[in-house]
């Protein structure tokens, strides 16, 4: 009898075990109102049960989920005020045991306990977990991006309600106040509204001028014409400013927008413009069509080994909005001249280095006679050229 009695014993446990049913949820949610509230769930059941029908309830006096339903699949039993706000956020929620739910367009009568069932068309399962909503004031402000303001360009300022939720679009309103001035409405063909990823916002397109400087724009949001939130910035217009110059450098022998270098070195020439909007910078030879160069704001031409075919003319152009400036830099590259060993009586005439023209000119006058005696070629670093008497 004692053997068959544990028997038995044993029996039901593995039978209750095969049958147990779990589930879980966040013990509270805060909410604010106007906005929604997301009730984190899932759950498990026995194999033999096959889920069909998903049903939420509130928890006042009683707990009941056939006078009290706030969702349920199958559309039955719901109170009137919960229709159209409630929704599970998975759709294959029996395959994926998902029991999570949004309820949108929160309001104060909203703060409550909410439970979980799960029927299978005849019998169902009640999870035993309470998740509490409290439901709070509207405290989130609506977001409000501003790019640069420059007069006479066209912009957009975008305002983004808060919240992340499907329920009813807020009512979005533009205004605007000068110093000293009441507020008024934006026209309302400037403002539209979408809906992206469960977001809303409303755009405000004008073109500045320097009237709009300092003006305070208010974007007004409200959900379900009871709760309302703001947000204010202050436009700061920035005027058109175009400052312009010209750097110019061969190691320290050609410096500013005139001077001379030699062969070998290397030349550096900058462009330059302080403006808003930036400026384009290009650098060109003089009755070259080529782009040598060419950037925003700043462009710098760096020529790392300069030959005398490098002198002349470069040209820098900067284009700001209507307005074209240009500034020329003159790079003169002179060669340093060295005379070959002698033919004939070294120890007078040797090597000459001579680095600018004027000290070769000098030695031209001094050694002319020499020169005529004893014809050979000057090389100007890697080149050579053919001896000239002056």
């Amino acid at each position: 009898y004692i053997c068959c009695k544990m028997l038995v014993l044993i029996w039901a446990a593995l039978l209750f075990s095969a049958n147990s049913a779990t589930g879980r949820a966040s013990k509270s949610v805060t909410a604010e109102a106007g906005l929604c509230a997301v009730i984190p769930c899932s759950f498990t059941h026995p194999d033999t049960f096959k889920p069909k029908h998903a049903i939420w309830f509130e928890c006042g006096l009683t707990c009941s989920y056939v006078i009290r339903s706030i969702f349920s699949s199958n559309n039955q039993n719901v109170l009137a005020r919960y229709k159209k706000r409630v929704a599970l956020l998975d759709s294959d929620w029996a395959m994926t045991k998902n029991c999570s739910i949004i309820i949108n367009d929160l309001t104060e009568q909203d703060t409550g306990s909410y439970m979980f069932r799960v029927t299978d068309g005849r019998s169902g399962l009640t999870y035993n977990f309470e998740t509490k909503v409290n439901v709070t004031a509207l405290s989130q402000k609506p977001t409000v991006t501003s790019p640069q303001l420059t007069e006479g360009q066209q912009t957009t300022l975008t305002c983004t309600a808060p919240g992340h939720c499907s329920g009813s679009p807020p009512e979005i309103i533009w205004k605007w106040r000068g110093t000293g001035e009441t507020s008024s409405h934006v026209v309302s063909n400037t403002s539209t509204e979408t809906v992206v990823s469960q977001k809303y916002s409303s755009t405000l397109t004008f073109t500045p001028s320097a009237k709009h400087h300092g003006i305070k724009v208010a974007c007004w949001v409200s959900f379900l014409s009871r709760f309302t939130t703001e947000e204010t910035v202050t436009l700061v217009l920035i005027a058109p400013f175009f400052m312009f110059a010209l750097r110019g450098k061969i190691h320290a022998v050609f410096i500013g927008s005139n001077g001379m270098g030699s062969e070998g070195e290397a030349l550096t020439l900058t462009c330059s413009a302080d403006s808003h909007p930036p400026s384009l910078i290009t650098w060109m030879k003089l009755h070259s069509e080529e782009y040598l160069q060419n950037g925003t704001e700043t462009a710098t031409l760096v020529i790392p080994n300069v030959t005398a075919e490098h002198s002349g003319q470069y040209i820098c152009t900067a284009r700001h909005l209507n307005t074209t400036l240009t500034a020329s830099a003159s790079v003169t590259v002179m060669c340093e001249y060295m005379a070959p060993i002698c033919l004939d009586n070294c120890n007078i005439y040797g090597i000459w280095h001579v680095p600018q023209f004027n000290s070769l000119f000098k030695l031209y006058l001094r050694h002319t006679e020499a020169f005529r005696m004893f014809p050979f070629d000057w090389t100007c670093r890697f080149r050579t050229i053919r001896n000239r008497v002056m």
